[in-house]
């Protein structure tokens, strides 16, 4: 079981960094010193919104008391430290993220149609990825990314009404199995020849990742650490368009190798 890549803007880590220095200093100027020293914990109840331009192209992170947009996502801001406000804020990004990424995927085609039952639930992952992803780190987001699709794949098919229904959608989903064949072709050839450190999968939980799409991930994750993009595709998985950008990514994730 395998979907196509997904990525975070590489400049997101950033901005959850900058939102969260300047939401801390705001809960430090307001509050003296004396009363947060005598509190167990201060936690805000927030939002955080992911902003696009007109192109779908991201553009920034921002952290507020209101709610900016439909999409934007709740965050219980824990302002101890910077270091509990970063995290918090993090984990939450990455999450809403990737829950925006699944229903966009979903809605381009249901990408594990085709797979049985038993092929959905066979499928070993990390138990990091069911609460918390490690930013940035391109091996457990694709792991997350995929388990989330996993789980909404599941959900589909309890609401099945026919066969019917699921004949449609294998057939809406094969041109994303075509590009995802297309990936794996490229991604064996430049594992053929690559560094054995660059193909190599190192992070916890990389044993409950079936051995053939070791050399996908690698390939993945060699370009995002270089390239800051992936070869084919944009950081939501989408292909590229003929004039090379890529639709509904930011600048930095367009570059290709």
């Amino acid at each position: 079981m395998l979907a196509l890549p997904i990525a975070l803007p590489v400049t997101l880590e950033g901005q959850i960094s900058l939102e969260s220095a300047k939401m801390k200093r705001e809960v430090d100027t307001a509050l003296p010193a004396k009363f947060r020293s005598s509190m167990a914990g201060l936690k805000l109840s927030l939002w955080g919104t992911f902003q696009f331009n007109s192109e779908d192209q991201f553009e920034m992170f921002s952290l507020s008391p209101d709610r900016l947009s439909k999409t934007s996502f709740p965050v219980e801001f824990d302002s101890r430290t910077f270091w509990h406000a970063k995290n918090c804020l993090e984990r939450k990004a990455i999450a809403a993220w990737l829950d925006i990424a699944v229903q966009r995927r979903i809605r381009w085609g249901r990408e594990l149609a085709h797979l049985s039952d038993e092929d959905l639930e066979n499928r070993s992952f990390n138990y990091l990825v069911e609460d918390f992803t490690i930013a940035y780190e391109h091996l457990p987001l694709q792991e997350a990314f995929l388990f989330r699709l996993r789980n909404a794949e599941r959900d589909l098919r309890q609401i099945a009404h026919s066969n019917h229904d699921k004949f449609n959608a294998i057939e809406k989903a094969k041109p994303l199995r075509v590009l995802l064949d297309n990936e794996r072709v490229w991604a064996e050839k430049w594992a053929d020849t690559a560094n054995e450190d660059d193909v190599k999968l190192d992070y916890y939980g990389a044993d409950k990742i079936p051995e053939a799409v070791h050399p996908i991930y690698a390939y993945r994750r060699y370009h995002m650490d270089r390239q800051e993009g992936f070869p084919l595709f944009n950081l939501w998985g989408e292909p590229m368009s003929s004039g090379g950008q890529a639709k509904g990514a930011s600048k930095a994730a367009t570059r290709v190798a």
